[in-house]
């Protein structure tokens, strides 16, 4: 009865809220109270793509669509907000992320905006806490915005610290800070309602961010036992005494200046699973034989073993990072050694097949690094050859 009542008020709070929060198209139009600081801003406009000045360290993920909104005072007149405040914000357009860097992103504006995008418009790139009561919260966003009823969700802010800088600053300087964990269990078209799951390091507040959690991560290690936070891809499928793998994932900055982030995962520990709670969506698991490192909260957790795979996978996708008049960097290869001879040729987009219409080129293997390889062109070239980003096929000189 009491569970019954609880959903009841839950309803009757939504309807509410829906009924005095404007609407249109997948969020309200305006928003009075926005922090000027706590969002991205964009910096640059290149025809249809925009680029905002956060990255990395505001966990944006590519492929999001994300929402652009102005300041507008007509729109504070109109709600009875406070033109001095500047803080009310009109809705004024989308775009999709498209790459994203150390301290940059780019998107892609989807549509016709409403009005001109401009620089310094705010982009808000994650569902927020509108409400939290105890044991659920109220999300901004639903099913418009691709949410999930079941979808694991991961609560965060930035931790406040104390800075003479300017408020732009001094939240760049923030570092960000998980409080908990929810389900999605009422996801309606602008709004959703999540269970919190298990003991939140803090309460849940009003604007703290909402990451999806996509894939099951490692929570904590206490000597040979490793805690783990369950997401929708392995909680149907862990069992007491199953074996699973942690990986550690990598991040390199490119060295061709974009701040273009290069990804991948190594293998750091196996894990056998020794007990499953499936209505707090953890795990608990014992390190197997000798670890390649330690285990660390954020290392991904999978089901099959794909050390191998992936670092043959790494040496047939070749990938452009750079390019010279007279040398070329090329993502590290395993039989790159110093003075290896070699053919390189561009591959088709989105196909593993030989551009036909490409040249061949002859290299010859300057220096070898960690994860670049710099090659010089034996034969004549121009760095318009190839483009950042480009996959090619090699072939060694025997």
């Amino acid at each position: 009865m009491g569970d019954r009542l609880l959903q009841i008020i839950a309803v009757l709070t939504f309807l509410f809220i829906s009924s005095t929060v404007p609407l249109q198209g997948q969020s309200p139009t305006f928003m009075p109270g926005m922090s000027l600081a706590k969002y991205p801003r964009i910096s640059e406009i290149r025809g249809d793509l925009i680029q905002m000045d956060r990255g990395e360290d505001y966990w944006i993920p590519e492929g999001q669509v994300v929402e652009i909104w102005r300041s507008d005072p007509m729109a504070a007149l109109e709600s009875n907000a406070s033109v001095d405040q500047g803080q009310t914000y009109e809705k004024i357009g989308q775009a999709r992320i498209t790459n994203v860097g150390v301290q940059t992103a780019t998107a892609q504006i989807l549509g016709e905006p409403t009005v001109p995008i401009e620089v310094a418009n705010v982009v808000r790139i994650h569902p927020e806490v509108i409400q939290a009561e105890t044991g659920q919260i109220m999300i901004d966003r639903g099913v418009n915005h691709g949410l999930v009823p079941g979808w694991v969700v991961t609560l965060w802010r930035f931790e406040p610290i104390d800075s003479a800088d300017s408020p732009n600053e001094a939240m760049r300087l923030r570092v960000r800070k998980s409080v908990g964990r929810a389900i999605l269990t009422d996801v309606q078209p602008e709004m959703s309602i999540a269970r919190i799951l298990g003991k939140p390091v803090e309460p849940p507040a009003p604007a703290d961010f909402i990451r999806i959690d996509k894939r099951t991560t490692v929570r904590q290690r206490s000597g040979n036992t490793v805690y783990l936070n369950v997401a929708t891809d392995l909680i149907n499928v862990l069992k007491p005494d199953m074996k699973v793998h942690a990986f550690r994932p990598y991040k390199l900055i490119s060295p061709d200046g974009s701040q273009r982030v290069i990804q991948w995962q190594e293998k750091i520990a196996t894990l056998k699973i020794s007990h499953v709670a499936a209505a707090s969506y953890t795990a608990r698991a014992a390190i197997e034989g000798k670890a390649q490192g330690d285990v660390l909260p954020e290392d991904l957790v999978v089901l099959e073993d794909t050390q191998m795979s992936q670092r043959l996978k790494a040496s047939r996708d070749i990938y452009v990072l750079k390019t010279e008049p007279d040398r070329i960097y090329l993502s590290r290869f395993e039989e790159a050694t110093e003075g290896t001879q070699l053919t390189i040729v561009r591959r088709q987009a989105m196909s593993d097949e030989i551009d036909p219409t490409a040249p061949i080129y002859s290299l010859k293997v300057e220096a070898v690094y960690k994860h670049v390889v710099v090659a010089t062109f034996l034969n004549n070239t121009s760095d318009k050859a190839f483009r950042v980003g480009d996959k090619v096929r090699y072939a060694i000189y025997r």
